[in-house]
């Protein structure tokens, strides 16, 4: 009777079946990574769009000539940008900060106009501009800088940005622009 011999692993084997068990578990914890950073992206896009809604709603239930909606304010002249470190930077009166969780950043007052340095705490900046539009026939005009007469002032266009300033996205800021026209007839 002859002994049947035993083989196993060699060392060798076990190596080579660890290191491809490696690199495949690396694809996947990237992958894992990956995730988690779209799905934060995507929280702070939602929560950009739904903070720029409820502003847009709060300014259009507000009188066509209510102070708040004097012609003025600044929002960011690319999407994406940080709004600290290009050109504009937020003013005082059309900008508002939020936390994390959506809820307001108290900051101090300051004079309208005045550029605003960030609150520490301070994770979405949102910005809104009042544009006159003159719409009183040939050579009407939409923009921040026209004065047109009080009887022939009928819209005003009003941009609302959300921009998420989160280090975590290495220099892409998440934001949300909507614009939208106030009208004078009811």
């Amino acid at each position: 009777m002859e002994k049947k011999s035993c083989s196993g692993l060699t060392l060798v084997e076990l190596s080579v079946a660890m290191l491809v068990f490696l690199v495949g578990t690396l694809g996947l914890l990237q992958l894992v990574v990956l995730g988690v950073c779209l799905n934060q992206r995507s929280r702070d896009v939602s929560l950009a769009t739904s903070l720029a809604q409820a502003k847009a709603e709060e300014l259009l239930r507000k009188d066509f000539f209510d102070q708040s909606l004097a012609r003025g304010g600044i929002i960011p002249l690319t999407p994406e940008t940080h709004p600290f470190v290009s050109n504009p930077t937020p003013v005082s009166g059309y900008t508002e900060f939020f936390d994390y969780n959506g809820k307001t950043v108290t900051t101090t007052a300051v004079p309208v106009g005045t550029p605003l340095k960030k609150p520490v705490n301070a994770y979405f900046v949102l910005q809104w501009q009042v544009w006159s539009c003159n719409c009183g026939g040939a050579g009407s005009s939409c923009t921040s800088t026209c004065a047109p007469p009080a009887n022939i002032d009928f819209l005003k266009k009003i941009t609302v940005t959300v921009t998420s300033i989160s280090p975590a996205f290495q220099g892409s800021f998440p934001s949300t622009t909507l614009a939208f026209y106030k009208s004078r007839i009811n």
